[in-house]
């Protein structure tokens, strides 16, 4: 398996158009892959998938081919966060804690920067949050609201007050790289 990873991450780091050449359903395959190296519980390998992960997420943002990035973006942003989040809450995974906050900061940073152009949300996400629809939402507001679900969903017991202290900071960790 090792091999198959770095294999990925090779294919990734040099041939990364011919990624989004290939049907759809190959393209998801390939994501799944990574995430799911991502979650392997041995450490070289979670490692390995992380930095493929992170390295897709690079190369989506540098593309000049907005129209692929967006929709990649509406395909797959949130469930990464998810995934990625799942990770983190993970005590298997501690030792990647480095990999997982930077894929997670990564994300945060695009979309924050307004660079995820393509609307994350729609009824489906709405419901998954238990909101209704809001009118002038941006992409921002609702990866804020949508991780303060999940992990209010994910730690019950910690106050909604703190949820949002929390995912406030997340956020505002973007803003001060912003202003540095």
């Amino acid at each position: 398996r090792t091999e198959f990873f770095n294999f990925l991450h090779i294919f990734v780091k040099f041939c990364f158009t011919s990624l989004f050449d290939a049907l759809p359903h190959c393209r998801k395959q390939v994501i799944e892959s990574i995430v799911w190296a991502s979650r392997h519980n041995d450490r070289n390998i979670s490692e390995k998938g992380l930095k493929t992960l992170l390295a897709v997420l690079k190369n989506i943002e540098s593309s000049a081919n907005i129209q692929l990035s967006q929709a990649f973006y509406s395909e797959f942003l949130l469930d990464l966060i998810e995934d990625v989040f799942r990770i983190l809450t993970d005590r298997i995974h501690k030792s990647g804690f480095k990999a997982q906050t930077n894929v997670l900061h990564h994300i945060f940073t695009i979309t924050m920067r307004g660079k995820v152009k393509a609307p994350l949300f729609n009824v489906v996400r709405f419901n998954q949050i238990g909101m209704p629809i809001m009118q002038n939402m941006n992409n921002s507001t609702f990866v804020k609201l949508y991780v303060a679900k999940m992990v209010s969903t994910a730690f019950p017991n910690i106050a909604q007050q703190q949820v949002g202290e929390f995912v406030d900071g997340l956020m505002n960790v973007v803003r001060k790289d912003d202003e540095a």
